[in-house]
């Protein structure tokens, strides 16, 4: 058997040539990093979220620190910043589109745009520059407000589910024409499964049935409180006690990310209609088995190159590859049938 074909069809006439993605993160989001992804030419990364409402030029550093065990093992990595660091402004993403398609021309191109209710997202459609697929960032839409912290918390965010409903259809009629992944916050495990989960999964069934191509981002990172033992924060001198503000990603979040794929993915519904990508504590091949094996299709990568170095990537193709060869499996399609039947 010769080498196995690891390209992977998320819909029609959207193929990637294997189905490890590069997410949307500080790895997308300098000219700096961007060539650092040159020399492992990934199938398809996104870059950095775009958001005209509260993006900025991008540039300044975040906070990034290695999380460790009690034996001292890597088990995640926490960052923070500002939101005009963490948000793109759109002359910021013009001049990155620009420079990943001059470095990474075989690589699929995404942009990422973030969820806000003064967003306009007819113009952006028409002023952003031409790219492969779309990332609708539902981050912050579905965190309840502080302002009545004597309400339970699914109670509060309730209130919102109408607003991130319009949002969503507002985003297809504008954005239609290309590939959508919708990126589901990390608060939207809390409803899955639930009436208002049904509601949005609907809501990107129908459209599909429709002409339109729509799949799921399951990301998965968490806010918490890491003291200072499992840390080696040491920023220009100045060391933190507790890290509190920002988000952890990692290997440690991998069997949160794998049961939040088998709650998207159930067994004996049509779920197959809206394709999924996976990403969050994916570190491995086992891990990224694991999560196809849940429903998955592809998987985005961040923390696995912080962890290891960005020619890590091409190792995980290559075992991938030299795995499927020794099951037999000549392609990702096969592959793909294999474990999504076992699913069902």
């Amino acid at each position: 058997m010769g080498k196995p074909d690891l390209t992977t069809e998320l819909f029609h006439d959207f193929r990637l040539s294997n189905p490890l993605m590069i997410a949307s993160s500080h790895l997308t989001s300098s000219e700096a990093a961007l060539r650092n992804l040159a020399r492992i030419g990934p199938s398809a990364i996104t870059l950095k979220t775009t958001s005209t409402v509260v993006g900025g030029s991008g540039k300044g550093g975040r906070l990034k620190v290695n999380v460790f065990d009690v034996d001292q093992n890597i088990i995640g990595l926490y960052s923070d910043g500002a939101k005009d660091v963490e948000f793109l402004n759109l002359d910021a993403t013009r001049e990155l589109v620009s420079t990943a398609r001059t470095l990474l021309p075989a690589t699929q191109l995404g942009i990422s745009i973030l969820l806000h209710p003064d967003e306009d997202y007819e113009m952006l459609a028409r002023e952003l520059p031409p790219h492969d697929y779309t990332e609708f960032n539902l981050k912050y839409s579905l965190r309840a407000n502080a302002d009545a912290p004597e309400r339970p918390y699914l109670e509060r965010a309730r209130d919102q589910w109408e607003s991130v409903q319009a949002g969503l259809k507002k985003f297809i009629q504008c954005f239609d024409k290309k590939p959508i992944l919708v990126k589901l916050p990390r608060e939207l495990d809390s409803f899955i499964p639930s009436q208002e989960w049904a509601s949005l999964w609907q809501t990107m069934y129908d459209a599909n049935t429709r002409g339109a191509r729509i799949g799921i981002l399951a990301a998965n990172t968490l806010r918490c409180r890491i003291a200072p033992m499992f840390h080696d924060a040491n920023v220009k001198g100045k060391f933190f006690s507790e890290l509190s503000q920002g988000v952890l990603c990692g290997p440690a979040l991998f069997l949160n990310t794998y049961d939040l794929i088998r709650r998207i993915c159930p067994p004996g519904t049509a779920w197959r209609q809206v394709p999924v990508v996976a990403t969050g504590g994916i570190t491995t091949v086992q891990t990224i088995l694991d999560v196809m094996s849940a429903g998955a299709s592809a998987v985005q990568l961040c923390a696995a190159l912080d962890i290891h170095s960005y020619e890590y990537y091409t190792w995980l193709v290559n075992q991938l590859s030299e795995l499927m060869k020794r099951c037999r499996m000549a392609t990702m399609s096969k592959l793909h049938d294999t474990v999504h039947n076992e699913r069902d």
